[in-house]
């Protein structure tokens, strides 16, 4: 795995960290949550501010929806942050719930997903071998033995990724839809193989397992945009340009709504006077 860094080499790695936990480690993760966790709850309270206080509700809410190009700079960067908010306002959603998720997967998602819809016992619940013995089976021949037990239980898609785990003595053959690693959908498909005899251990397939297991594999898949591949991803970076502009607009609108508040606070000096 490359590691961060912010030469030519190490840049792509050190942007993704930086977004993933500022590049600093747990305690970066948890405070990425904490931000995540008040985009969600604010997109609620967005939704609430651009309720109309008086009816009719229906046709003043309605222009909540629509942007005045020819209105004034003010005028418009309101209507603009409202508009896109609106618009955008499942997709943005979705996106700060698995946002949160993610940071914080391991301490509250799983739990809370597992008491409701436990995923099927794995192998991997087990602890770890304290002395684990080394594998007899080459990565080709283990390759070769995922594949053949991929295609008798029917498996169509093509090997993308092999992994052996040395605490727990399996090789592990993930297979994707187009043969490269990917999440489309709820993500690859592995098949675990005794790193000692090439029998088979367990499949790994989110497709056939429980609601909360297709949950939790849901995650990255919808935050990244590759459940829907392309398209998906595209849809996703144009969302982070969106996010980008309700920020500058939303503090736009509120910088000039806190220079009116406090122009209106200043004492006027009478005629007389």
């Amino acid at each position: 795995m490359v590691s961060p860094g912010w030469d030519r080499r190490h840049i792509v790695q050190a942007i993704f960290e930086l977004h993933q936990n500022l590049v600093a480690g747990t305690i970066g993760r948890w405070i990425m949550g904490l931000a995540a966790l008040g985009w969600f709850i604010s997109n609620f309270i967005g939704l609430y501010l651009t309720f109309p206080a008086k009816k009719p509700f229906w046709p003043k809410w309605k222009k909540k929806w629509t942007i005045d190009l020819k209105a004034r700079i003010r005028r418009f960067m309101l209507e603009l942050h409202n508009a896109s908010g609106l618009w955008l306002l499942i997709l943005m959603t979705v996106l700060a719930y698995t946002s949160v998720a993610m940071n914080y997967f391991n301490e509250a998602f799983v739990p809370a997903v597992e008491t409701v819809s436990p995923a099927q016992p794995s192998v991997f619940d087990a602890p770890a071998k304290k002395t684990p013995l080394p594998p007899r089976l080459t990565f080709t021949d283990a390759l070769a033995k995922g594949i053949s037990v991929a295609r008798a239980d029917g498996m169509k898609w093509r090997p993308a990724l092999e992994r052996f785990s040395p605490e727990y003595g399996l090789y592990g053959v993930t297979f994707t839809d187009n043969g490269a690693e990917n999440y489309h959908l709820l993500g690859p498909v592995t098949y675990y193989l005794d790193g000692q005899t090439g029998g088979f251990v367990e499949k790994d397939d989110p497709y056939h397992d429980s609601w909360g297991r297709k949950l939790s594999r849901s995650l990255y898949p919808l935050h990244s945009g590759d459940v829907a591949g392309p398209v998906g991803i595209a849809i996703i970076f144009l969302l982070g340009l969106a996010t980008a502009e309700m920020c500058v607009t939303g503090f736009y609108t509120w910088w000039k709504k806190r220079e009116s508040r406090k122009g209106s606070k200043r004492p006027r000096v009478s005629k007389s006077a």
